[in-house]
Parts: C-alpha cells; structure tokens; sequence
C-alpha cells in the first residue's frame, strides 16, 4: 500500500475509536460530527478489507485487525505531534556555538557582557567573532558563514531582518593640541584636512560626502583603517582628523590624547544595527541569542558607553 494513497486523518478517527469504542464520544475527542466519523469508519475498513469496530450493546468492539493495529498507529501519531511541537531550548544545557559579525567596536562593547551572561547561564554555548561590518557582513550572513551580525549597516536591504539597537551619534575627533582647536572648524577647513577614515563604517563616509557635495566641497582620506580603536590612536600621533563616534572619542580619548569637536554641517548620527538571515527568525536557540544582545544593549547603555 502506498502512502501517499492513505488519508492521515484516518488514523486519528481509528485511535480516538479504540479509545472510546463509541463513535459519537470518539468524534468528540477529534471534534468531528458522528457522520464523520461513520463515513471515515468505512473507509477505513475499505482500507483495511477489515470491519476493525463491531457494533455491540456495551459500544464498539476492536476486531483482532484492529488490537493489532492499535499500538503501532498510536506510536506513529505521538511521534509525528512530538516532531511538530516546537522545540524546547534550554540555555543552560544547550551545547552549539554561533557566529556572530562584529567589528572592533561592537565588540569592545558588547563581547563583555555576552562572555559574562554565557558564563552563567549558557556554560556551553560558543560564541566566534568575525571581524565584519557592512557589506562584508552582509556577504557573510547571505553566505550563511555567520549567524547574525552587529554593527553599523547604511542598507540591509529586503532580505534580511533587522532591528536597531541603539543611535550613534558622532563628532570631529583630533589630537588634544591640533591647530585646528585654535579657531571654530568650520566645513571648509574641514575639507581641507587630510582625514583617517574606517573602512567599516556602515555608510558614514557617504554620509559626510554628500553634505560636502552640497558645499562643491571634496575631502582627501590620508589612510583607511578596518579599526576603529587603532584608529583613534593613529590620530594622537598625526595632524590627521576623522568622524567617529561620541562614546568612542569619551571613553579612550584621553588615553589616545583625542578630543571631540562639533562637525561643521548637518549632524552625522548613524545607528547600530542587529541582522539576521530570515531562515532563522523561528529558531528558539536564535531568538535567544537575539534577545539576550537586544537585553544587553538597553541594560548597559551602550547607546552611551562612558
């Protein structure tokens, strides 16, 4: 007999039968009405070439053929209810690790937390770090190479989802002793410096292209650096200036010999940003991760990080 022929509802009309042995309660438990019930009866025993039920004065009797039947068809219903039901996760005895896309930043800020949570209540969840911001996230998550990613993203587009985690906003940051600090910075000398600028910036740079365009104003980018850190301190050495983030600039400024000034046209402010791959929205072990980083950005104020 081939399966694809048979008519799975069946089954449930035969075992709510043999456990009420009453067709009128057996359409009870299945919520069908007694006609139902009846006509799934004869097709069953068209199925069978068996009678399976007899009609009696105490209820409905099980042929021999039906008794045999009885506890494979149960084990067969209760294994396919378990594979639906949604999986149960556990943190505490889930043993899996995940990718996650993060850049120096990101994960100067958030990788503490998450060790220190993991540590208490995911002992055996692993977690690896790829250095990736941007596109290359992007890339990353669409290769199925990382889980999830944080960071600054200008476009996640369609096909991935996304929820913003916190705002950033930005200032100039220079050496504590730059000439520059000597008058207002305004866009034109601002222009004019050669600047450091992170090639992982989620955007950034277009963002400060475009409102120099508006002014017929090009600036020259002097060096690229992946790093945010590394680049804050390239700065104490040089006559270099660079767009970064206000909590950056206030928390190691002072180590690096920074300071922050206001940018000289509109302000850039970007966000950081949580995306994941769309096949994983339903997944309990990702939901939870999901929510954990989401936990850990509102909890510790890493909107302000100082």
């Amino acid at each position: 007999m081939k399966l694809a022929a048979v008519d799975l509802n069946l089954l449930l009309v035969f075992d709510a039968l043999m456990l009420e042995r009453n067709v009128t309660r057996a359409g009870n438990r299945i919520c069908l009405s007694q006609p139902a019930v009846s006509a799934a009866l004869n097709r069953l025993r068209h199925l069978t070439q068996d009678e399976l039920f007899i009609r009696r004065v105490d209820g409905m009797q099980p042929t021999e053929r039906a008794l045999a039947l009885e506890e494979p068809i149960r084990h067969a219903l209760q294994q396919i209810s378990s594979a639906l039901e949604p999986p149960v996760f556990n943190p505490a005895d889930t043993q899996r690790s995940f990718n996650i896309g993060l850049n120096d930043l990101g994960a100067t800020m958030i990788m503490p937390h998450l060790a220190a949570c993991l540590g208490r209540d995911a002992p055996k969840v692993d977690i690896t770090v790829e250095h990736a911001d941007g596109e290359q996230a992007l890339r990353l998550l669409e290769a199925g190479q990382i889980d999830l990613a944080l960071g600054l993203f200008d476009d996640t587009g369609s096909r991935f989802r996304s929820v913003k985690l916190y705002d950033i906003p930005c200032s100039c940051a220079m050496r504590s002793d730059h000439p520059l600090l000597s008058s207002t910075l305004d866009i034109k000398g601002f222009a004019d410096t050669p600047q450091l600028a992170i090639s992982q910036d989620g955007g950034m740079g277009r963002i400060i292209d475009r409102s120099l365009d508006e002014q017929h104003l090009r600036r020259r980018i002097a060096i690229t650096m992946p790093h945010f850190l590394a680049g804050l301190f390239v700065l104490g050495h040089t006559d270099l200036i660079a767009v970064l983030p206000d909590k950056l600039i206030k928390r190691f400024g002072v180590a690096a010999g920074i300071v922050g000034v206001a940018i000289p046209f509109a302000p850039v402010q970007i966000a950081s940003t949580l995306v994941w791959n769309p096949q994983t929205d339903a997944s309990p072990p990702h939901q939870w991760l999901r929510r954990l980083l989401v936990q850990i950005c509102a909890e510790h104020n890493l909107d302000r990080w100082e």
